[in-house]
């Protein structure tokens, strides 16, 4: 992932508890930040583990461990700590922000701890840069991070529907969506037709109808299979 660094400083000299750097991940709510399913795809699942997933596009965007965020072998998130009423507040006010700002922000998530939340940004504006400031600074024994992500929650689903509708990929895709983790897209495919598909393919085809260089999470599952990952449930 790459780390927002560039308005550290001012920040700082503001006097808010902004980290910019490592990453995290939410993981209230359904477990898909957005989803577009296909012929019945559940559209509240995750990855599960040994279904395997592969990626491409630009490497700097995937999840990777952090000092808030854990991974486990397969890809899904780790958890531990307990979830406070202070972290349903931040966790709640950062999502309100990203709702309100969908061309800029992927998405919201959890540290893997629970002592802090992330927010997935794409383009931070200067007036976005001070909404994230003020709840960290209401929520200042939590860790606020900002993490930089390939696109906002909107133009990614945009770029999700046309992978969906205007190429020869659509008939074997069971459910495109957000990954907030990374500002891209996780694609699901049913493997007894789109077998030949690779991560590399689906990635050239978005950025062809969307002109946006997003990174792919691809993995194979029937309409029928839990089989997005964009934030992984806590348990």
């Amino acid at each position: 992932m790459r780390m927002r660094q560039e308005l550290l400083t001012g920040l700082a000299v503001a006097g808010v508890a902004v980290v910019f750097g490592s990453g995290a991940s939410v993981a209230q709510g359904p477990p898909v930040e957005e989803a577009l399913p296909v012929a019945g795809a559940v559209a509240t699942g995750v990855v599960e583990a040994g279904q395997g997933v592969s990626r491409a596009g630009p490497s700097e965007f995937f999840p990777e461990d952090t000092d808030c965020l854990s991974f486990g072998s397969s890809g899904e998130q780790i958890w531990s700590g307990e979830e406070t009423a202070e972290l349903v507040g931040a966790s709640g006010a950062l999502s309100a922000i990203a709702d309100a700002n969908r061309d800029d922000v992927a998405g919201v998530a959890l540290c893997s701890d629970r002592n802090g939340a992330a927010i997935f940004v794409a383009n931070l504006t200067d007036a976005l840069a001070a909404e994230i400031a003020a709840v960290a600074d209401e929520y200042s024994a939590l860790s606020v991070v900002v993490e930089d992500a390939a696109a906002g929650a909107g133009p990614a689903m945009d770029a999700g529907l046309l992978l969906k509708k205007e190429t020869d990929y659509g008939p074997a895709i069971t459910l495109v969506g957000v990954d907030v983790y990374t500002g891209g897209l996780v694609v699901s495919v049913d493997p007894s037709s789109g077998a030949g598909m690779t991560a590399e393919s689906i990635h050239e085809a978005v950025l062809g109808v969307s002109g946006l260089d997003l990174p792919i999470a691809l993995t194979f599952a029937g309409p029928d299979e839990n089989a997005s990952r964009t934030v992984d449930a806590a348990p």
